[in-house]
């Protein structure tokens, strides 16, 4: 089981630094990388590049989300030029993993982000944890990430197609 260690409450400022932000993580969660303030995200609508994090992080509150934050270290990509390549996610194309693996692990072969996160552990790529909205599914300071198929995923992106894009 992979597990997120060493969470804190105490959110920092998200005006600097690179975080991968996972929403929901208590089921498929969705997958975000803030990056000096801006975030970056790959939906089943569309691409976000690049835009103020502020008012997305207040929408997540509003609708409280469960949301944990992890800082990266040692970014090497840029984001923008990463994430400007898809155009939306889908069950034949890409999930909201594939520009976030590009950026962080680009040669891994996770195909999923609690196979994903031990290799970043081993890279020494995460520095600190935090959450909002999960003291519920913290224990000792960890949160035991669920396990789900590819399958999960991509019948969840399709669903979400089905519902709010192809009518």
């Amino acid at each position: 089981m992979t597990k997120i260690r060493n969470i804190k409450s105490v959110l920092p400022e998200f005006t600097s630094g690179t975080y991968l932000v996972l929403v929901n993580p208590e089921n498929i969660p969705h997958l975000v990388l803030l990056h000096q303030g801006k975030y970056y995200s790959l939906t089943y609508e569309g691409v976000e590049v690049g835009k103020d994090f502020g008012p997305y992080f207040e929408k997540l509150k509003r609708l409280n989300k469960k949301i944990l934050f992890v800082t990266i270290d040692g970014l090497k990509k840029d984001p923008e030029n990463v994430f400007s390549k898809y155009l939306f996610a889908s069950k034949e194309e890409a999930s909201c993993l594939s520009p976030i693996k590009e950026l962080l692990l680009e040669d891994s072969n996770a195909n999923l982000i609690f196979e994903l996160m031990p290799e970043l552990y081993a890279q020494k790529m995460i520095g600190d944890t935090f959450q909002i909205g999960m003291h519920d599914l913290i224990e000792d300071g960890q949160f035991n990430m669920s396990k789900y198929s590819k399958t999960d995923v991509d019948n969840y992106i399709q669903s979400l197609r089905n519902k709010y894009v192809e009518r």
